[in-house]
Formats: structure tokens, sequence, C-alpha cells
């Protein structure tokens, strides 16, 4: 059951992240800002924890339907973090072009 609540805060938070993420008026610093918030880069103070690794980690007895559920959740959000890495890149790459 705790493992259960577990992987359903994780689900709300991650969904918070993608609505946060489509934002369209959202300056890219605040968008990296805030990635790198979620995955705990940015020090918050003396103690750091580690990044989240697997968005399965310690929801091991979850039912599957659940499982690819925080799967697939947490994979919209590394499209979108590789999106606009991607972005990032052939911007600059065409800056360098132009120069």
């Amino acid at each position: 059951l705790l493992q259960l609540e577990r992987a359903e805060v994780r689900l709300e938070g991650i969904d918070t992240i993608l609505k946060l993420a489509a934002k369209n008026f959202l300056l890219p610093s605040v968008q990296y800002a805030m990635f790198c918030g979620w995955q705990r880069l940015i020090p918050e103070g003396a103690n750091i924890g580690e990044p989240l690794t697997d968005c399965l980690k310690d929801v091991d007895l979850i039912p599957p339907f659940n499982r690819m559920l925080l799967e697939v959740t947490f994979g919209k959000l590394y499209a979108w973090a590789i999106q606009n890495v991607r972005n990032i890149l052939l911007d600059a790459s065409a800056k360098f072009k132009e120069l």
C-alpha cells in the first residue's frame, strides 16, 4: 500500500512538471531550472540527495498498469527534455553557420 501511494505521488509530481513544461510563456532559463530542480541537480543546501535514477525505484510491488503508467509518463518528460536540447543545438548550429 505504501509503495502504491509512493507511485501515485510520483505520478502526480511528474504530471505537474509536464504541465509546466508545456507552457510556452516560461523563459528557457526557468524551464532549465525547473528540470534541474526535478533531477536534484541544483544544490539546496549542504546535504544534496542523489538524483532519482529510476522511476520505479522502491515501488517494486505495484500493479503492472501503474508501473507502465509511471514509465510512460516519465518517458514523456525525457522526450520533452531531449527535444529542448535538440532545438538548442540546432539553433546554435545555425548561428555558427551564419558567423
